[in-house]
């Protein structure tokens, strides 16, 4: 297994843990992979932040063997989260320069030459935690007071247990 990863702290951290030769620092775009070097190439919260998705996944395209598969997951524009909380959806963050609902999404995969065989929600798999510190980073004015209420109530064993919680993501 292989991967690329635009931050470069993020990027160090992966090779200190994968090797050296496993892990990249730039954009898939750019990358230079040999053409059907992979059966799989994932996508979990990438396309969103990049300035060019279809460069992007013609790259991934040309790096799958001819039946490879590719896994995204993305924010996804109209979905229930995002009808809920409006103009603050937690997924309104500086870093995502993209937005797609299930229709661009699927609009963008097929000009980028992919067959979509599934687009459906996905829940985020999380500890309590990480939920408590990205609502602390990006506030939202009712769920952020509960999540610091909740966070002194529950013991840590808890807080650190992973759960799935719909976020309003697809894959």
């Amino acid at each position: 297994s292989h991967g690329i990863e635009v931050s470069s702290y993020s990027s160090g951290v992966a090779r200190e843990r994968f090797g050296e030769a496993r892990v990249r620092t730039g954009e898939l775009a750019h990358a230079e992979f040999a053409r059907g070097a992979f059966r799989v190439v994932t996508m979990t919260d990438l396309i969103e932040h990049v300035v060019d998705p279809l460069a992007t996944l013609r790259a991934a395209h040309a790096a799958l063997e001819p039946d490879g598969l590719l896994c995204l997951t993305t924010p996804r524009v109209g979905g229930a989260s995002h009808r809920s909380m409006g103009r603050r959806w937690t997924h309104y963050k500086r870093e995502h320069l993209q937005y797609f609902s299930p229709d661009a999404v699927r609009r963008l995969l097929g000009a980028a030459d992919f067959r979509v065989l599934e687009c459906r929600s996905w829940p985020k798999t999380l500890t309590f935690d990480y939920a408590c510190g990205q609502f602390t980073r990006y506030r939202h004015w009712l769920v952020s007071p509960l999540v610091e209420a909740l966070r002194h109530l529950l013991p840590a064993g808890v807080r650190s247990r992973h759960f799935a919680l719909p976020l309003g993501d697809m894959l």
